[in-house]
């Protein structure tokens, strides 16, 4: 995906990759989480639901709040299956959702950064710079946690953010997805 040119902002459809991209990873990450047989839940894929597709895209184009809708989902996701992981008994790590949890973003709104009447690419890219290191980090805690069984979530889920792979660049406010 190619980064907006400056003072354009993101194209839309682009911030629609980059969530979906961000869903599959999640999607994944949970299906694996399910399939480890050290894990004793094996729902974590039904602890995240989106409502977001290419259809919903299109309205959001128009729509910037639906943008935030999608990522509050993205959020919830990522804190709900935290909230799992701290009291799944087949996990030792217990503070999941202590250390990697995501405040939700309308305690964001108060600086003006992300509004439903337009919100501000560089927050935007703040917002996903921040997700990615919570999720990317909630993979690499997995694999060192000495109760289960695959120490690969990292290198299968998470989001690469170097080279021409997933990166977000928060100075810029620039998005790009491999």
């Amino acid at each position: 995906m190619a980064a907006p040119q400056s003072g354009r902002g993101f194209n839309q459809y682009e911030l629609w990759d980059v969530f979906n991209y961000l869903r599959t990873r999640i999607l994944g990450a949970t299906a694996k989480l399910d399939a480890d047989s050290a894990v004793n839940s094996t729902n974590y894929t039904s602890t995240t639901t989106f409502t977001f597709d290419r259809k919903f895209a299109r309205v959001a184009v128009r729509d910037q709040s639906q943008w935030l809708l999608a990522m509050d989902q993205l959020r919830t996701a990522l804190n709900n299956i935290l909230t799992k992981l701290d009291v799944d008994s087949g996990v030792s790590d217990t503070d999941y959702s202590s250390t990697l949890a995501i405040a939700d973003y309308t305690n964001v709104r108060s600086s003006a950064d992300l509004l439903d009447a337009g919100m501000r690419d560089g927050a935007v890219a703040k917002w996903l710079d921040t997700f990615i290191t919570k999720f990317n980090s909630m993979l690499t805690k997995l694999d060192a946690d000495g109760t289960v069984n695959d120490t690969n979530y990292n290198s299968l889920w998470a989001v690469s953010t170097s080279g021409s792979a997933a990166k977000v660049d928060a100075s810029r406010a620039r998005l790009k997805v491999a």
